[in-house]
């Protein structure tokens, strides 16, 4: 049986990988050299600080504090951190940094089907099942445009 801490503490998960996904994207946005690149980053931070709202509403709707800032640890919090070692080397280029996006974005997508495969409610499972989607899209964007690179 599910109480409202359970379904808390599975969005304050997700609410943290949304965080997470944020300073992830800031960073290539810091390290970028494309201005289409750059803007396509500033997309997804907007969009993963619109996501961190949805689901810090739910959880505040069920009577639970949302969890503030990033994950201190985890697959997505190591996978930004490689990110940011990989951005302050001198490899750095957009292709690498679309690269470190995806990983950043597989480990998003695992997480989200971790929380829908625990059976949310219906009208919370409509908004992370809705936030997967943009977030595999996400991922497939990342792949394509980094392919597109010549390596």
């Amino acid at each position: 049986m599910w109480w409202n801490q359970d379904f808390a503490d599975s969005l304050n998960h997700l609410l943290q990988i949304c965080r997470d996904g944020q300073e992830g994207y800031s960073q290539a946005v810091e390290h970028t050299k494309l201005d289409w690149l750059r803007d396509q980053f500033h997309n997804y931070i907007t969009q993963r600080s619109q996501f961190a709202a949805e689901l810090a509403n739910i959880v505040a709707g069920l009577g639970v504090e949302p969890d503030a800032g990033t994950s201190v640890a985890g697959v997505l919090h190591r996978t930004w951190i490689d990110l940011r070692t990989i951005l302050t080397g001198d490899t750095a280029d957009d292709a690498v940094i679309l690269d470190e996006c995806e990983r950043g974005e597989d480990a998003a997508k695992e997480a989200y089907e971790h929380e829908l495969e625990k059976g949310l409610p219906e009208h919370i499972h409509r908004v992370v099942q809705s936030q997967y989607q943009d977030i595999v899209r996400a991922h497939d964007l990342m792949r394509e445009m980094r392919d597109a690179f010549p390596r």
